[in-house]
């Protein structure tokens, strides 16, 4: 069993670090940036392609946040093999052979095209050039996604118990424009965008804590919109238990070239300023623990000095 109070490397799958000094009850994990390639990933497209939908660098944007006291989570597998942020019953019927214990009764799975493992790679180009044997596709829970989920749940269970109250932030990039499949189809995106479910996954005092923190450092900030946060907060977050997840977007422009794929300039700035908003969490009186939604106060937040 693993013990999340340790650092815990699992070669192809994740890479979990404790903070190396005073540690808080903050975690940070990237579950899209992984590029290690499985030895059973055959996509029928070029490389190019599905790293595409990844999220390019994210996972080196928060690793030095450790040093400021969180904990990092972060998976090495591509998301196009497999979507950490989406259900197990979100699986088209036709990227398998054979049935899936997840889908609901008599159902044969959704039509989107995206979901856990993906059907299309650009709504309209498939990924594989025949379906995957549902055998295979369930080796992919097994092996990647579920230890990635567990581990997570763990850390933030032992960071709620040993603290009271557990942080986690669910890392993530977003293209600097909406997609044609977007909501947002066209229009510009803020430089980060906020989600906790409607206030679903987190206490709306500690989403509201970590949009000050980035304004103060001018940056725009927009909440649940628009994104609401998907799979993980809605496994992970439960603010009746002290358990909060948040969702940051966090808008490619800022450190990246979105043409070439190549980090900017802008990649060392935006590196830090995420580090000063970690170190933020223990600014002012108490510990920027919201009280539970049901139960007394334990600690109160204070706004970013």
């Amino acid at each position: 069993m693993i013990d999340p109070g340790y650092d815990h490397h699992r070669a192809g799958v994740l890479d979990y670090r404790v903070a190396p000094g005073p540690a808080l009850p903050l975690l940070l994990d990237a579950p899209h940036s992984g590029t290690e390639v499985p030895a059973d990933f055959v996509p029928a497209v070029p490389k190019q392609a599905w790293q595409a939908i990844s999220d390019p660098f994210v996972d080196a944007l928060i690793e030095g946040t450790g040093v400021q006291g969180a904990s990092v989570l972060k998976a090495l597998f591509p998301r196009s093999y497999i979507d950490l942020n989406r259900g197990l019953h979100d699986l088209s019927a036709e990227v398998i052979v054979g049935d899936w214990p997840f889908w609901p009764p008599g159902t044969r799975g959704q039509q989107r095209g995206a979901g856990l493992i993906r059907r299309f790679v650009d709504w309209q180009t498939p990924m594989y050039r025949q379906p995957l044997p549902s055998a295979s596709a369930l080796r992919r829970v097994m092996d990647f996604y579920q230890p990635y989920h567990d581990l997570l749940a763990a850390a933030l269970e032992r960071l709620r118990q040993t603290f009271g109250a557990a942080y986690h932030v669910n890392c993530h990039s977003m293209k600097s424009v909406g997609g044609r499949m977007n909501k947002d189809a066209g229009m510009k995106r803020a430089d980060f965008v906020l989600s906790d479910r409607d206030g679903g996954s987190s206490d709306p005092q500690f989403t509201a804590w970590i949009a000050a923190a980035l304004r103060q450092r001018g940056y725009h900030v927009a909440v649940n919109d628009p994104f609401k946060g998907a799979e993980i907060l809605r496994r992970h977050g439960a603010p009746d238990n002290n358990i909060h997840s948040v969702q940051i977007e966090i808008n490619r422009r800022l450190y990246m070239d979105e043409a070439s794929g190549e980090k900017h300039s802008g990649f060392e700035s935006l590196e830090l300023d995420l580090q000063a908003v970690v170190a933020d969490f223990t600014a002012g009186p108490g510990r920027l623990m919201p009280p539970a939604r049901r139960g007394p106060a334990i600690h109160q937040f204070n706004p970013p000095a």
